[in-house]
């Protein structure tokens, strides 16, 4: 925790009208709001590809899934600026289009799983004590795994 604070002071921050974390919160919520209507007026085909990305005093920005939602978007631009002025109540801005960005993957390395020699045994002693068919063969051959390296 930081110094000095305590949890009711941080909520108090949190939770401040006037303050700034409020304020994204709010501009978030309208965002999440807009996007959904905007999501329920665009033509059925472009439904689930394309979404409202931001909201700004001078300019809406939609963001396509891939380059051609972004062409049949881009198409259906004139129709667009009329929802976006009907329906969302957002006149006279610039609308700029973009691919969506995918967001990067983290690889992560893959681990071995870890088994003692004593596991592998035991594993192998419970192969052979089981009479099914399929389940023996897979246990044999995690037990292997391990008393072959």
């Amino acid at each position: 925790m930081i110094r000095g604070m305590t949890t009711r002071k941080i909520w108090n921050f949190v939770t401040d009208e006037g303050g700034a974390l409020s304020r994204l919160s709010e501009q978030c919520s309208l965002l999440v709001r807009l996007d959904a209507r905007f999501r329920n007026v665009v033509p059925a085909p472009l439904r689930g590809n394309v979404r409202l990305a931001s909201v700004q005093t001078d300019r809406v920005t939609i963001e396509a899934e891939s380059s051609a939602w972004l062409t049949r978007l881009r198409f259906q631009l004139p129709q667009i600026r009329i929802l976006l002025s009907r329906e969302l109540q957002l006149p006279g801005r610039r609308v700029e289009l973009r691919v969506r960005s995918t967001p990067v993957r983290v690889e992560h390395p893959t681990r071995k799983p870890h088994m003692s020699d004593a596991a592998a045994q035991l594993i192998l002693q419970s192969a052979r004590a089981i009479d099914d068919p399929a389940l023996t063969p897979a246990l044999e051959r995690l037990a292997r795994r391990r008393l072959t390296r």
